[in-house]
C-alpha cells in the first residue's frame, strides 16, 4: 500500500481536478507552461506523528495546493485565483472521500511573476490533515 502522504496527494488529485476542471499534477517539480494554465500543483511538505491522550496515535499530515493562473491583465488576476480557490475549498468542505479525523485550511497567499513571456499568478494553500487511529504509515486512508 502506498504511504499515507501519497494516499493523500491522490484523493485531493481527484479533489481539486473536478473542482477546477484543469490540470492538477502531484509532482511538484512538473514544468508549467501556458498551455497547461490555469493548473495546480499537489504536494505533501511533512507529516508528524502524534499522541493523542494515552492510547492513541495520530498523524498530521501538511498539504499545499499552489494554483496557478495567467495574469492577464494583470487587475483580474487576484480575482481569478480566487474563483480558482473558493472551488478547491468548497470541495474538500463537501468531501467524503478522505477519512481524516479533522482537516482544514490554515492559510492561503497569492504572489504574482511578471519575469516570463506572460505575469503568472499563484495561489498557496496550506491544508492540515489529522487522521487518529494511525498504526503504520501505509494505513489506508
Amino acid at each position: 500500500m502506498a504511504h499515507i502522504r501519497q494516499q493523500l496527494r491522490d484523493k485531493a488529485k481527484v479533489i481539486v481536478q473536478a473542482a477546477i476542471n484543469r490540470p492538477v499534477y502531484i509532482n511538484r517539480a512538473h514544468q508549467i507552461d501556458d498551455a497547461r494554465l490555469p493548473c495546480a500543483v499537489i504536494f505533501t511538505d511533512r507529516d508528524a506523528n502524534e499522541r493523542v491522550g494515552l492510547s492513541d496515535i495520530g498523524k498530521k499530515v501538511y498539504m499545499t495546493i499552489q494554483v496557478y493562473s495567467i495574469a492577464n491583465p494583470i487587475k483580474e488576476a487576484d480575482d481569478s485565483l480566487d474563483d480558482l480557490c473558493v472551488a478547491i475549498e468548497n470541495a474538500f468542505n463537501a468531501d467524503t472521500t478522505i477519512k481524516a479525523t479533522d482537516f482544514f485550511l490554515t492559510s492561503t497567499s497569492i504572489d504574482l511573476f511578471d519575469e516570463g513571456e506572460r505575469p503568472i499568478a499563484m495561489a498557496t494553500m496550506s491544508y492540515e490533515f489529522d487522521f487518529l487511529g494511525i498504526s503504520s504509515s501505509e494505513q489506508i486512508i
